[in-house]
């Protein structure tokens, strides 16, 4: 099993997550929970943008459509958009353990979430 078909198998949350110093501004689904968690030695850097970096693009746009993609070099790209492909902000990382891949994630009315959990 790769990290992309566990992901598919989320459909919904049954519970929602909060970081202790930005409880108030983002919550995130179980499957986000699970790609943090499960992601090489796990990918809390990249909850750590989101919270930091990319929560803030929110309050001007009320949805966010985020894509992690990491390249075999284990490089990385992290994009937002609006959801209409205009781009709002990027960041390239230099290393990263997660698997190869292009990762889908929306942020919409403070959730972050995947886009199987919409």
């Amino acid at each position: 099993m790769t990290l992309a078909h566990d992901l598919a198998q989320f459909t919904g949350t049954d519970k929602y997550y909060k970081h202790p110093l930005f409880a108030r501004h983002v919550l995130w689904t179980d499957g986000v929970n699970h790609f943090i968690n499960n992601s090489g030695g796990g990918a809390y850097w990249f909850l750590d943008i989101i919270l930091t970096e990319i929560a803030p693009l929110h309050r001007e746009h009320p949805f966010l459509s985020v894509t992690l993609s990491v390249t075999p070099e284990s490089r990385a790209v992290i994009k937002v958009t609006d959801g209409n492909e205009t781009d709002l902000w990027s960041r390239d990382i230099s290393f990263t353990d997660t698997p190869t891949g292009d990762y889908r994630f929306f942020m919409v009315d403070n959730v972050f979430l995947l886009t199987s959990e919409y």
